[in-house]
């Protein structure tokens, strides 16, 4: 089925406002159980006191029907202050409003009976106080669809993009 959908990481934009730059951010590609799937590494400079925003845009395509399209968020050990949300340019379904999150939990968007689809998506985040970002900290944005909708349910993961914090 993932050889019928695709998701391309398009670009990377920081928001900092103060205009002294001192995050940055490198992307890498890893593989598990033999899907590729992007990485974006968020770093700071030693002594940095910013917390720029960052989005992330993606492209989501698929030429197959699927019963249901999940979007998934997955955060893991985000810091107090964290803001978070989802645009996509034609789906509305798959958005999630921009909202706080702390700590680690899973946000998601259903879509239903979705074919012939072409989206971009656009991941906001906002990383909260930086002086308790820990280094396990990250957000994934996951494509799923569930294969079998009576028990047991089985969740298959399309695509996914993950960004990680450093410092």
């Amino acid at each position: 089925m993932p050889m019928d959908t695709d998701l391309t990481l398009t670009g990377v934009q920081l928001d900092n406002p103060s205009g002294a730059l001192q995050t940055g951010y490198r992307i890498s590609t890893e593989h598990t159980d033999g899907a590729s799937f992007s990485i974006v590494h968020l770093h700071r400079e030693k002594g940095a006191q910013d917390s720029p925003g960052i989005i992330v845009k993606a492209r989501y395509s698929q030429r197959i029907k699927l019963d249901e399209l999940n979007l998934d968020l997955r955060c893991t050990a985000l810091a107090e202050g964290t803001q978070i949300g989802v645009r996509s340019s034609t789906v509305t379904a798959l958005e999630i409003p921009r909202q706080s999150v702390q700590g680690s939990k899973v946000i998601g968007a259903i879509a239903r009976q979705v074919a012939d689809l072409t989206t971009n998506i656009e991941l906001y985040l906002q990383p909260g106080r930086l002086d308790t970002q820990t280094p396990d900290a990250a957000v994934s944005i996951e494509f799923s669809t569930i294969e079998s909708p009576k028990a047991p349910v089985r969740k298959t993961v399309l695509h996914k993009i993950q960004i990680r914090f450093s410092s």
